[in-house]
């Protein structure tokens, strides 16, 4: 997916739309820079399959830097 530098609401930029396709089931991750992009769910079995809520808060622990804030969205199709 399509990642663009900046902070939010600093500057205006252009409003541009980007359309993935999604299936019933797929997991959608995504995350600020408050978060390293080292992570993976492989470490965590069933992890996948469990609320979004718990794979977001599971994330935020184990890979959040410390020195930066953090958002985390898990969503499921």
């Amino acid at each position: 997916m399509v990642s663009l530098p900046g902070i939010v609401g600093q500057q205006r930029r252009d409003i541009r739309e980007f359309t993935y396709p999604v299936a019933a089931g797929d997991l959608l991750i995504m995350h600020s820079d408050g978060l390293t992009d080292r992570w993976h769910l492989a470490p965590y079995p069933g992890l996948s399959e469990q609320a979004p809520v718990l794979i977001a808060a599971t994330l935020l622990r184990d890979y959040a830097k410390r020195r930066d804030d953090a958002c985390v969205l898990v969503a499921r199709a």
